[in-house]
């Protein structure tokens, strides 16, 4: 075997391990990419539940509103009568005073 042989050989094994690096280093990258996100504020999974909402936010009782008689669904109310359940939704209004009012469903007459 010569010098070049021997020559040969070592950048072979240099090529071999350099190689071996930038594959090594990509799976270590991959490994730490792969792993899942942290959870979205609020999920169930990360542990709290409390988001914050700053105020009038949404239309509520008392906040500032643009058009006056604009109406937004606000919840729903249920009417039970022994087996029979009816159900309806409850509105929150842009006053002409520039706020909105309370949540209000319709009224419901009984016999007395």
């Amino acid at each position: 075997m010569g010098k070049r042989d021997n020559l040969d050989d070592r950048m072979r094994v240099s090529r071999l391990v350099m190689g071996g690096g930038s594959a090594a280093a990509a799976v270590s990258l991959a490994i730490a990419c792969s792993a899942p996100p942290p959870p979205i504020l609020g999920d169930p999974d990360s542990g709290t539940t409390d988001v914050y909402v700053p105020p009038c936010s949404v239309p509520a009782e008392g906040c500032p509103c643009e058009e006056a008689g604009v109406q937004e669904v606000c919840g729903t109310v249920y009417h039970y009568a022994g087996s029979y359940t009816t159900c309806a939704k409850e509105y929150i209004t842009c006053q002409d005073d520039g706020t909105w009012s309370d949540c209000v469903g319709p009224t419901v007459f009984g016999a007395d």
